[in-house]
């Protein structure tokens, strides 16, 4: 018995007793640096334990390890505390950034930058959308919608070009071209009025001024005889165009004509006159205006005389001068 072998509980009660987990860290292979770690029920292995590691593991408290780590007030918040991991934001953290600019997105969690003046600062910064007209420097007409205002238009910009003084009227020449003209007090106060009855009084015309033109006469026209007041009776008391007068009808006619015959004393002999049919006759004062003859002063007849154009013409009376181998017609050039 154990009792019987004096010194032996004692030796036994010294000794650990056996057990699955010291057997299992018995068969651990140790070495510098290393902590022994389970991975299972009396299972066990190895890891690498720094010198900080140790200074850390060997600690008294959370917040000595805290410092022995080089945590801030922030370790001990919780995570909601906290902006979560966000791929925006680390897009926004890549961005370098530098005096007046302006980070702004150009795609999804994609950022560049951009100038940013004083005066921008100076916009961005006011408070509301009044503020931000007046730093602008806009007017009232500034929050008005488009359609109270007219919209750009290549006519009125002509217009605008036009240079206006006293008394002008601006008038087109082309499409979208606009010069100007001359425009009296006169020419105001016709076209102001506001109908055509009161244009025509302005014009001083009367009545016919609305006839049709074919309620009046063309400048141009005829009338028969019956159509004009008194006109046939005017024409009854006129002699034809062509007429004739016996010698009494002309007044001294008679007396001229025996004072020439006395001055010729009866030597006027004879004329020849051709007619328009070639013949001719030697009875002057049958064929011919006797008056004609007169002046051919002392003459007689010198054989037949025919007259140098061949076509038959209309009478001409031609007279022989005494002592002369000539003829000559009672009008016109004289002839050899």
């Amino acid at each position: 018995m154990i009792a019987d072998v004096t010194g032996l509980q004692t030796a036994i009660d010294g000794k650990q007793p056996l057990d699955a987990t010291l057997t299992a860290l018995a068969g651990v292979t140790t070495s510098a640096n290393k902590i022994i770690y389970s991975t299972a029920a009396d299972t066990f292995t190895t890891a690498d334990l720094s010198a900080y590691g140790r200074s850390l593991i060997d600690d008294a408290d959370a917040a000595t390890a805290r410092t022995t780590l080089g945590l801030g007030t922030a370790a001990t918040q919780a995570s909601s505390a906290f902006q979560a991991a966000d791929a925006t934001l680390t897009a926004l953290a890549g961005v370098t950034t530098s005096a007046n600019k302006l980070i702004y997105s150009t795609a999804a969690d994609t950022f560049t930058t951009a100038d940013l003046s004083a005066y921008g600062r100076s916009l961005i910064d006011d408070a509301d959308a009044a503020t931000a007209r007046t730093t602008l420097g806009l007017g009232t007409a500034a929050t008005q919608a488009s359609s109270a205002f007219q919209a750009a238009d290549a006519t009125l910009t002509a217009l605008a070009g036009v240079t206006t003084s006293a008394n002008k009227l601006i008038y087109a020449t082309a499409a979208d071209t606009f010069t100007t003209a001359d425009l009296s007090a006169y020419g105001r106060s016709l076209i102001d009025d506001a109908d055509a009855a009161t244009a025509r009084t302005t014009l001083g015309l009367g009545t016919a001024a609305t006839q049709a033109s074919g309620a009046f006469a063309a400048a141009s026209h005829s009338h028969v005889i019956a159509d004009v007041t008194g006109l046939q009776a005017a024409i009854d008391g006129k002699a034809a165009v062509s007429h004739s007068h016996a010698i009494a009808d002309v007044t001294g006619l008679q007396t001229a004509l025996d004072d020439l015959a006395a001055d010729v004393g009866g030597r006027l002999i004879g004329v020849q006159v051709f007619t328009a049919s070639g013949t001719y006759n030697k009875n002057a004062s049958a064929a011919y205006s006797l008056s004609r003859f007169l002046a051919l002063g002392r003459c007689r007849q010198r054989g037949p005389v025919r007259p140098a154009r061949s076509t038959p013409v209309a009478p001409v009376p031609v007279a022989v001068m005494p002592g002369r181998r000539s003829w000559r017609p009672l009008s016109g050039r004289r002839r050899r």
